[in-house]
């Protein structure tokens, strides 16, 4: 579905709008919450010594942070769409 910028920027969001982005929200929660472990597991099972081995470990812990930071960040935002919504 495309959502259309309104018009007014001072104009509040029509409801239909607060849902459907608290829904996309909470999908996108989710999914992140759903990659953590299987990027712990690949991370613990790469016990190979080599320095692209290392740099694929290093971007999978620095994903794996960001994973959580970003599920951090998407709670945050569905907590102030619930407050919206109520």
């Amino acid at each position: 579905m495309l959502l259309l910028a309104p018009t007014d920027p001072a104009a509040a969001p029509p409801d239909w709008a607060v849902l459907h982005a608290l829904s996309l929200i909470r999908a996108a929660g989710a999914a992140l919450q759903d990659a953590i472990p299987p990027l712990v597991t690949l991370r613990g099972d790469t016990e190979w010594r080599s320095d692209g081995v290392q740099a694929l470990q290093d971007a999978l812990h620095d994903l794996l942070a960001s994973t959580r930071l970003a599920r951090a960040d998407v709670t945050d935002h569905e907590r102030a769409l619930e407050r919206i919504e109520v």
